[in-house]
């Protein structure tokens, strides 16, 4: 990350699973065991939120 000119190196440890809980309630809906756990309209907003990240990477880097 670099602000003011000052570069700084973030690193984080992966995490194991974190996909899990959700995964798992994507599946109980379409298998009409759950709820729809997320709504057209916030499915949209997440949607939007990504454009918005990658729309300023155009580069061709990582971000």
């Amino acid at each position: 990350m670099t602000v003011d000119g000052q570069t700084e190196l973030l690193e984080f440890e992966l995490l194991q699973h974190v996909e899990q809980p959700m995964i798992e309630k994507v599946v109980n809906y379409f298998l009409g065991s759950g709820e729809n756990p997320c709504s057209g309209a916030i499915g949209t907003e997440v949607m939007e939120i990504i454009d918005a990240f990658t729309a300023n990477n155009r580069s061709g880097f990582d971000v």
